[in-house]
């Protein structure tokens, strides 16, 4: 299987033909001039000959390790008129021919997958150029979503921010202070399966100042790299001052059904934070969020991180719990029983934990009923309207 990556830029001509193997299919990189068809780009007689120049290449295109099999299979492949079928997605990187055009001339691409770029949740300006740009094919073309690892199209990208700043205004309108709007956001964003700088991009919106660290488990074969998310809050309701790791990525929704009830990787104190990231290495300092307005270069993240109280986790986690309830109690239902498993999953302290805890709730009312809040509250809605 081939992904056919076209370029139009004649200082790169040295590329045409160079073919990349990646593990399941083979990069073929072939020059289009302008205003010209894949079909007459390919029809170049010299071919077979620059792709043989690869096998005997000694850098970091070099085919030497590749078995005389899979040679065959691709001087087959491109001496052949059929090279089109085997073409599985379609990579283009013009600076000089529109895309859209290019496509209308190329009926060979209707049915496939065509990328025109790649897009990190910085890109805003990059986005909606891409978008003015290709205006007729919005759910056609597909960028390389770094900030998710995976493909998308130009409107789902589109939709994808337009959703982060409906998480900031939901938010914003809210009575709730710094500790707070991050706990609301982090219950709200992991039912979607949200990735760290999805996260980090959203507190950036609110207002917050989020560090990403990187780090990479090389005792996973595949070494994907992981990111948390480090933040420094102020907040005068609950009197914190400090550094706290998140990682929305590894609370986010699980097939058990409980995961709205785990706060494994929220707020996480400097101990528990290098306890948890146990074969990760990390593998970058500080990656700021270079969105607009943002430093390219970020401060230093503090060597000291802080923990949250048992009691103002309690009451961080109460609180923030029942607001959600009271705005849909459906999707988001919430009992003591509730507040007691999101406390222990957050490894907060008490010296006899069982019953210091329900006497903590018994004393501070946490013991109520919130079905009945919430049959009061829709009553008074009823009353207002009549």
């Amino acid at each position: 299987m081939i992904v056919l990556s076209l370029f139009d830029n004649p200082d790169y001509i040295d590329f045409n033909f160079k073919i990349i193997k990646r593990r399941d299919f083979y990069y073929l990189f072939l020059f289009v001039h302008k205003n010209k068809t894949i079909k007459s780009a390919l029809s170049d007689s010299k071919r077979v000959e620059l792709l043989k120049r690869n096998f005997e290449e000694d850098d970091y295109y070099s085919f030497k390790e590749l078995s005389l099999e899979d040679k065959e299979y691709l001087i087959n492949l491109v001496s052949g008129e059929d090279i089109l079928n085997d073409v599985i997605r379609y990579e283009c990187d013009f600076k000089r021919t529109d895309i859209e055009n290019f496509v209308m001339d190329n009926p060979e691409l209707n049915d496939k997958t065509i990328v025109i770029g790649n897009i990190d949740i910085n890109d805003t300006f990059k986005l909606f150029k891409l978008i003015s740009s290709n205006r007729r094919s919005l759910n056609k073309f597909h960028v390389y979503c770094l900030y998710k690892n995976k493909l998308d199209t130009l409107m789902g990208v589109y939709n994808d921010f337009r959703e982060y700043m409906n998480y900031v205004n939901r938010v914003d309108s809210l009575d709730l202070s710094p500790m707070e709007k991050v706990l609301y956001l982090y219950e709200t964003i992991r039912e979607e399966v949200f990735y760290t700088k999805e996260f980090a991009y959203i507190l950036y919106k609110m207002g917050f100042k989020p560090h990403i660290m990187q780090y990479t488990d090389y005792n996973n074969k595949t070494k994907i790299p992981h990111h948390k998310v480090f933040l420094r809050i102020k907040d005068k309701k609950y009197g914190i001052d400090g550094t706290f790791c998140f990682d929305p990525t590894f609370d986010a929704v699980k097939n058990d059904g409980l995961y709205l009830n785990k706060l494994e990787y929220f707020a996480k104190d400097k101990e528990i934070q290098e306890k948890e990231v146990g074969p990760y290495e990390r593998i970058t300092n500080s990656i700021f969020i270079k969105a607009m307005g943002m430093l390219d270069i970020a401060p230093k993240i503090p060597v000291d991180f802080d923990s949250i109280s048992a009691e103002k986790t309690i009451d961080l986690i109460h609180i923030v719990r029942t607001k959600l309830y009271m705005e849909d109690p459906n999707k988001y239902d919430y009992n003591l029983n509730d507040l007691r498993e999101s406390y222990e999953s957050n490894k907060p302290i008490f010296e006899n934990q069982d019953e210091t805890f329900d006497s903590y709730v018994l004393e501070k009312g946490y013991d109520v009923d919130l079905k009945i809040i919430h049959q009061e509250k829709n009553k008074t809605k009823e009353f207002n309207n009549k």
